[in-house]
């Protein structure tokens, strides 16, 4: 469908929270519910995404691969791309059709045999092209089967004839039906995708064909279809406890020392002369208790501080807990948080 519809459902509880909604441009922003702003980016059309095709992991084999869709110019088109009319121009059949799917191929050892090709023409005579048993096979990723291909053979040295086993440097070309979800029944085929293998260019190099455990990978953009789910989850936030007590080596506090005229001292629009007096505690843990001692070892103050929306500082507006305004000097805090403790100190001048 060119323009699919989309629902969006909280499965913990079963609620849909937007319903059927059409999406009629690339990047349509939904609208927001339970917090979340979600846009949908439906792919137009259907091409090989070359970052994510080719050799999954480190193959055996030496071999580069190419992927694409069959064009123009390409010495498959003649045999595999569209029956154009010479004279009209006019397309007799669409033989070319990029499918909107993803494919893995498997490979075993060179001479080992776990899948037939399809059928590309008619088997008798030197020229025919009958199935061919292949080391490989190839698994369709979006429909959960296996898929349909062909090996395009190729005629060697003297011989008129082709031997019917598959090499390496034979494309590889895989087939549908003439609708999606039909397989293909010759003669009537798609070609959706072309893999190629290159042996080394370098001569001196010798050529290591795909062997057991070798896998191509072949990824194309493709529109949403019909009964396609996306699912995620969505985490509240948390504390790393670990991290936090590592993290309670870089508390600090600003400014210090106090002084009158300390950039940090908020200005008060309502009065003269000086703003409330405070220091800040910076880069504390969420949850965590700020002692606050006179260098004698007296308690000056105690303060709790919750910083749950995130906020990793706390302000102190230097009266004791006895309600009175401290005096210059040293002062040393204590900050205990998940059975850690970070000790400093501040002054506080004239």
């Amino acid at each position: 469908d060119a323009t699919p519809s989309v629902i969006l459902t909280d499965v913990t509880t079963g609620q849909h929270l937007i319903d059927t909604t059409k999406i009629t441009q690339y990047g349509q922003e939904l609208p927001v519910v339970a917090g979340l702003g979600i846009n949908i980016y439906n792919d137009d059309e259907v091409a090989i995404v070359d970052s994510a095709s080719g050799w999954v992991g480190k193959p055996r084999s030496n071999y580069d691969v190419t992927v694409k869709e069959l064009v123009r110019g390409d010495n498959l088109w003649a045999t595999y791309g569209d029956d154009i009319d010479p004279e009209t121009g006019e397309v007799l059949n669409r033989r070319k059709i990029p499918y909107p799917a993803d494919y893995t191929i498997f490979f075993e050892n060179i001479t080992d045999t776990v899948d037939t090709s399809f059928q590309l023409g008619w088997p008798s005579g030197p020229s025919g092209r009958p199935p061919i048993p292949v080391p490989f096979r190839i698994w369709n990723e979006t429909e959960q089967s296996w898929a349909k291909f062909g090996v395009v053979e190729r005629i060697r040295g003297d011989s008129t004839n082709y031997d019917h086993i598959w090499q390496p440097d034979e494309p590889i070309i895989i087939l549908v039906g003439d609708s999606a979800g039909v397989d293909p029944v010759y003669p009537n085929y798609k070609v959706a995708w072309a893999i190629r293998l290159f042996p080394p260019e370098d001569e001196n190099i010798t050529p290591i064909p795909p062997g057991a455990g070798d896998v191509i990978r072949v990824t194309c953009t493709k529109p949403f279809r019909n009964g396609e789910t996306y699912r995620f989850k969505v985490i509240g936030p948390g504390i790393n406890k670990a991290q936090a007590k590592r993290d309670m080596d870089s508390v600090y506090v600003v400014p210090n020392p106090y002084v009158a005229a300390s950039i940090f001292e908020p200005s008060n629009v309502y009065k003269s002369g000086r703003g409330e007096r405070r220091i800040y505690f910076m880069n504390l843990p969420e949850q965590c208790k700020i002692s606050i001692y006179t260098k004698t070892g007296k308690l000056v103050d105690t303060i709790e501080h919750d910083g749950t929306n995130g906020n990793g500082q706390e302000s102190w507006d230097l009266v004791s807990k006895d309600g009175m305004n401290i005096a210059y000097g040293i002062y040393f805090y204590v900050v205990e948080a998940y059975g850690k403790e970070a000790v400093g100190k501040f002054a506080v001048i004239k």
